[in-house]
């Protein structure tokens, strides 16, 4: 296959083979020692938000709540008290059984 080509070809092939093998090479640790490692998060890295003394930005903060479920959790603890367990929440409209596990992670009741 290579008897075809001049001896400079030949070894501008060879270069550009070399060249993609390195390449790849390099693109492959760089992948995996940098890229596809996920942080792993303990527990003293995941914020805990006190549901009974949270204000309208720090409820803002737990992912998963939006304006509407902010306003719709400090509108139920100024009507009801504080929460006693954290299944209260499901009494809120907008938070169903998939959105408090979403949800449970970030949030302490003291």
């Amino acid at each position: 296959m290579f008897s075809r080509f001049t001896k400079q070809e030949r070894k501008v092939l060879v270069f550009i083979f070399i060249s993609l093998f390195v390449g790849i090479l390099i693109s492959r640790y760089f992948k995996t020692h940098y890229f596809s490692k996920e942080p792993s998060l303990t527990e003293e890295d995941i914020p805990h938000i006190n549901i009974n003394s949270a204000d309208f930005s720090q409820l803002m903060a737990i992912p998963g709540i939006g304006p509407s479920l902010a306003e719709a959790i400090l509108e139920y603890r100024k009507r009801n008290g504080a929460f006693k367990n954290i299944e209260q929440l499901l009494k809120i409209k907008g938070i169903g059984p998939h959105k408090l596990k979403k949800i449970s992670q970030f949030i302490v009741i003291e």
